[in-house]
């Protein structure tokens, strides 16, 4: 790109009050190829230019016409990202750009081994590494300077020799596994002493092994707090509830109902994941129609008319559906 152009681009930037990644945010690219923009190093393609033009308010010409004089900015380089330096912004190698995922790395390299799916799927096996995107936009790259992932939600792992990054921040894995080791011990001993305490003192070794299964749930919970990931709470929302089904069976001879608490596990684990990413559709609606429907019919004979829930799946469908349409039209410069 001309230099003159990438400095008008950070000029209307900074005139706008964006930062770099609130930028990127806005017309759905990375934060790294906006830089790239900033400084010559690459050009952004013709949708983005036009999302750039929108946003600024301004006209393509006026975006990349040369012969006017340039405003007086010094431009300041901001400074790269740790994530930046570790060894994933080299020709070779592939740095997230753009919503296609191909700027920065050559897929038609012949040291190598290229593999392209008509689905829009690509592999490249070479000598600088094991290189993967799926036509979803989610990429895995393996090299001998590291590994790197970029999610199509916007997620991105970075593990080099500079340490691991997550979205471009630092993780510090000892500190926090030291901080997940220090929560765990105590709850682990405190529930094998409960498992010993009540099979010798109360003779109740029918039941106290289900204190040997909370372990393995406090944990998952730690895991959670420890590391800040709400994925680690699947394991944790699935022991839980078959922590519940068994104990409604054992103490309140209720297996005829207590099954319906199985039926919360894909429920919940896929709550999870939709206030994770930011997707109703992630949510298993149909599933919790399903056990509400039983537990209408089992606990207060509502069979009917408790059938007509069923009609509230494709609405919650409908729904969902407005709101990925909201938020893709968001996405193409409206806001």
């Amino acid at each position: 790109m001309n230099i003159e152009v990438a400095n008008r681009l950070v000029n209307l930037r900074k005139q706008m009050g964006l930062s770099q990644e609130q930028l990127a945010e806005k017309i759905g690219v990375s934060r790294q190829a906006v830089s790239k923009w900033e400084r010559s190093e690459a050009s952004p393609d013709t949708d983005n230019l036009i999302l750039l033009a929108r946003l600024y308010n301004v006209s393509l010409d006026e975006l990349l016409k040369t012969d006017d004089e340039i405003p007086s900015y010094e431009k300041t380089e901001e400074p790269a990202t740790e994530s930046e330096e570790s060894g994933f912004d080299n020709e070779n190698t592939y740095t997230e750009a753009s919503d296609s995922g191909e700027e920065g790395y050559k897929w038609d390299k012949k040291d190598g081994i290229n593999v392209h799916a008509d689905n829009g799927d690509r592999v490249h096996v070479g000598f600088d590494g094991i290189h993967v995107v799926d036509h979803k936009g989610t990429s895995v790259h393996v090299g001998l300077d590291g590994i790197r992932v970029n999610e199509n939600a916007g997620e991105n792992v970075v593990v080099g020799e500079n340490g691991v990054f997550i979205n471009g921040e630092k993780q510090d894995v000892a500190q926090k596994m030291k901080k997940h080791a220090l929560i765990t011990l105590p709850i682990v001993s405190i529930c094998f002493i409960a498992f010993l305490v009540l099979g010798f003192s109360m003779n109740g070794w029918w039941y106290s092994w289900l204190c040997l299964l909370l372990i393995p749930f406090f944990d998952g919970i730690t895991k959670a707090i420890a590391f800040r990931k709400a994925k680690h709470l699947h394991e944790t929302v699935t022991l839980g509830c078959v922590i519940v089904f068994l104990s409604m069976g054992l103490f309140m001879n209720g297996w005829w109902y207590s099954w319906l608490t199985l039926l919360l596990i894909p429920v919940l684990t896929s709550l999870i994941d939709a206030i994770r990413k930011r997707k109703l559709s992630h949510f298993a609606f149909p599933v919790l129609v399903v056990f509400i429907y039983l537990a209408m019919g089992m606990f207060m004979a509502l069979w009917h008319p408790g059938w007509v829930i069923f009609f509230t799946i494709p609405v919650y469908y409908w729904i969902a559906n407005l709101f990925k349409g909201s938020k893709n039209g968001c996405g193409n410069g409206c806001c």
